[in-house]
C-alpha cells in the first residue's frame, strides 16, 4: 500500500478467473485498494483453463479446477502455495492516477 501510495499510480492490474472472479493474481493489491476506499482497480481476466498453475512447495499437487474448488468451498490453499504463468506475455502494464480510481 504504501508504494501505491507513494508513486500515485496504480501499474499493475488484478489477474481474475473469468468465471468467478477468483483472484489469481494480485491479493495484497486488492486489499491494498480496499483500505485505500478505491471505487476500482483494473483487472485482467483469464480462463482458468488458459492458465498454468504449479507450486514450489514439494508436497502440493494440484490443477485449476481443485484450486477452484477449494477456494470456492472456502478452504483455499495457503498463501504463496499456487503460482500462475498467464497466457501470452503475462499481466499487463496499466497506469491510473490513484485521484481517478476514488471516483
Amino acid at each position: 500500500m504504501s508504494k501505491i501510495l507513494s508513486e500515485g499510480v496504480w501499474n499493475k492490474p488484478l489477474a481474475l478467473d473469468d468465471e468467478h472472479s477468483l483472484v489469481l493474481d494480485g491479493q495484497h493489491r486488492m486489499e491494498a485498494a480496499k483500505r485505500m476506499g478505491l471505487k476500482w482497480v483494473p483487472a485482467v481476466c483469464y480462463r482458468y483453463a488458459d492458465v498454468d498453475v504449479w507450486s514450489l512447495r514439494p508436497n502440493h499437487s494440484f490443477d485449476w479446477q481443485l484450486v477452484t474448488q477449494r477456494a470456492l468451498a472456502g478452504t483455499p490453499y495457503p498463501y504463496k502455495t499456487v503460482k500462475h504463468r498467464f497466457p501470452g506475455d503475462g499481466l499487463p502494464a496499466c497506469h491510473f492516477h490513484l485521484d481517478e480510481m476514488m471516483q
